[in-house]
């Protein structure tokens, strides 16, 4: 199939030919005349005779001023002086040869003159003013075997004449009526006329004209009523709404659990708050103390007495404004108190919301009884027992028993949240006073509300000038023995701490206080340690030592005259520095005993290093205390030459 191209690059008109021999040139019989209808095209007498049915061109498929030549020559020029045959084209083994038959010197093939010369795609023939563009098209279609390709002429023009026939044999005289003696069964009459629809004989030409039909099916041009080509699929839209409601549920989740971690940062900031207000509250109550206005949650009031019971470098956390709002958060101060002003409860219960509704805020409570950090949703039945504003001793059990179902909040999750430790306390008040680690008064951050005590106690005990002063601090010690396992801090260090702990057992030998030295940085308390001064305190830390003495660690004994004679602080700090000792060396005494184990279980191969590592630190450690303990008591020996101790 060879495709031409005339005058390709300003009005090019293609023509595609079917042969494998093409001329081009000019006929003498006819003048040449370019068609508006390529269909249309006149054939000459002497060209028809001599036609080939395979040399029919065909339009050109995507042009629009594709010509059909049929005569000869196959493509005419509208040019003088031309050959009927001026040049040709054939095809030779699957090749194109341009001949020129005319030996035209003119005639050109990309722009040079040739006799003979095979032809590419795309090779220009110049026939003097005439662009002739050559593409050789291939096909790759295939004969249909005749079986399944029959010639529709021919089945069409057969089922035309028995259609004829049926037309005929429907136009015949009936035969005589003879057959009325047969049986009625076989008494039939068959209609043969073609016009009736329902005894007419299907035509051969539906069945071929049928697959037409299915073709035009699915067009909704050609048939109204076909299914229109995009049908929604119901499980594409299924698997659409699933996939829609779980984006919904994993960002509602996100956004749940979000508010969730939200509502428990603010819990933790208001309960650190709530201490603030009950330290604040006891400072009062020891200093009997009373609100202007007899409001115990005016901010006024209780600021100035956080003040007074509050360490210099921490910052107060009860932010409040008049009217007992916490600020940044969505909490409200309450607080009830008894008629003697003895009892009080302070709660701090979250603002009614939409939000408060979807994730609900826990209340947070305090009771003068307990003192512990309690938290609680469920505020109905306590707001049943405190319709009356004034707690009294009727429901005061009822109460501290629904504040003790509370969840209790902790120093460390407090800690967590303010990250400077003002939370903590000493390590080993855990072990001597299981609970004591969790009451707000023996934080860290309101060492002064003790440290005032400590400090007016040494100072009376060593003048004993001022009887007055005497009588007030009595009365601050029964104020303070309502504080259950309450921690003395004192900041001057071990000394003070055994001074004040002396002259307090001086004061009020029946009473016993747990008293503890800070450790500051910049103002700061860093660390606290725990002062052990009864033999409880010491079995609870070593069970396996008793002590030999029933009255170990009163500050004051009998002797054989019944006279008062006091105690040497040697008797309770060198148990203190024994303890500690002891405790850092069988931490490295199970490390030992855990290697041993493991290297008679299984042999393992760095069993000598790390037994003879743990060894070396041993040795360390005990030197390192035992210079300690000579230090401490060395110290504490200058101490008591210069009279600093009283013995």
């Amino acid at each position: 199939m060879i495709k031409l191209t005339l005058t390709p690059k300003t009005q090019p008109v293609s023509y595609v030919f079917e042969k494998n021999r093409i001329a081009i040139g000019s006929t003498l019989l006819d003048t040449f005349k370019i068609p508006s209808d390529p269909g249309n095209v006149s054939k000459p007498l002497h060209a028809e005779k001599n036609s080939n049915p395979r040399s029919k061109a065909k339009k050109f498929p995507t042009e629009e001023n594709s010509k059909v030549i049929s005569h000869q020559p196959d493509l005419p020029l509208p040019l003088p002086n031309l050959l009927p045959e001026h040049v040709t084209i054939e095809e030779i083994d699957d090749k194109y040869l341009a001949i020129n038959v005319s030996n035209d010197p003119f005639t050109t093939l990309n722009g040079a003159p040739f006799r003979k010369k095979f032809l590419s795609n795309g090779d220009i023939i110049e026939i003097q003013s005439i662009s002739i563009e050559f593409e050789a098209l291939r096909t790759l279609a295939t004969p249909i075997p005749q079986r399944i390709n029959p010639n529709v002429d021919d089945l069409l023009r057969r089922v035309e004449e028995l259609e004829a026939s049926l037309r005929e044999a429907s136009g015949l005289n009936p035969l005589p009526k003879d057959h009325s003696q047969l049986p009625e069964t076989d008494n039939h009459s068959f209609d043969l006329n073609p016009q009736n629809p329902n005894l007419r004989r299907k035509s051969l030409k539906d069945d071929y004209l049928r697959d037409l039909d299915e073709e035009n099916e699915g067009d909704p041009i050609k048939n109204p009523n076909a299914t229109p080509r995009f049908v929604i699929s119901w499980t594409a839209l299924f698997s659409f709404i699933v996939g829609l409601l779980f984006f919904c549920g994993a960002a509602f989740s996100i956004f749940y659990y979000s508010m969730i971690e939200r509502s428990e940062r603010e819990e933790i900031k208001v309960a650190a708050a709530v201490a603030d207000v009950v330290m604040a509250l006891n400072f009062a109550q020891i200093n009997q103390a009373l609100p202007q206005n007899q409001n115990w949650s005016d901010p006024d009031f209780l600021k100035h007495n956080l003040t007074a019971v509050l360490a210099n470098r921490y910052k107060p956390l009860a932010n409040i404004d008049s009217h007992g709002q916490f600020h940044g958060t969505s909490y409200i101060l309450r607080i009830y108190t008894s008629n003697d002003l003895a009892h009080f409860l302070v709660i701090a219960q979250p603002n009614a919301s939409l939000l408060q509704t979807l994730v609900p805020k826990s209340a947070i409570i305090v009771d003068s009884n307990i003192m512990e950090l309690r938290k609680t949703k469920d505020l109905k039945t306590l707001n049943r027992l405190l319709i009356d504003p004034t707690l009294d001793s009727s429901n005061s059990g009822e109460i501290a028993y629904l504040v003790g179902k509370g969840e209790l909040i902790t120093f460390e999750q407090l800690n967590r949240s303010q990250k400077d430790g003002s939370f903590s306390n000493p390590k080993a008040l855990a072990f001597i006073r299981p609970g004591a680690e969790n009451l707000i008064y023996n934080a860290l951050r309101y060492y002064h509300f003790g440290e005032t005590l400590t400090k007016n106690a040494v100072s009376l005990y060593e003048t004993r000038d001022n009887q007055h002063d005497v009588s007030h601090m009595m009365q601050q010690i029964e104020a303070l023995m309502k504080f259950k396992n309450i921690v003395l801090y004192t900041t001057g260090g071990l000394q003070t701490a055994i001074a004040a702990q002396i002259a307090l057992a001086a004061f009020a030998p029946q009473h016993k206080f747990l008293f503890g030295y800070l450790q500051l940085r910049s103002g700061v308390a860093s660390s606290g340690h725990l002062l052990i001064d009864d033999a409880s305190a010491v079995a609870a830390l070593n069970p396996s030592e008793t002590p030999k003495n029933d009255s170990f660690g009163s500050f004051k004994r009998l002797d054989a005259h019944g006279n008062k004679e006091k105690s040497h602080p040697l008797d309770y700090l060198i148990p203190e520095l024994s303890l500690e000792r002891h405790n850092a060396l069988m931490a490295i005494d199970e490390n030992l005993s855990e290697l041993i184990n493991s290297e008679n279980a299984a042999p393992h191969p760095d069993f000598t290093r790390n037994c003879t590592l743990l060894l070396e630190k041993y040795e360390l450690t005990d030197l390192k205390y035992q210079t300690w303990i000579a230090e401490t008591l060395g110290l504490l020996s200058i101490a008591t030459l210069n009279d600093e101790v009283p013995l």
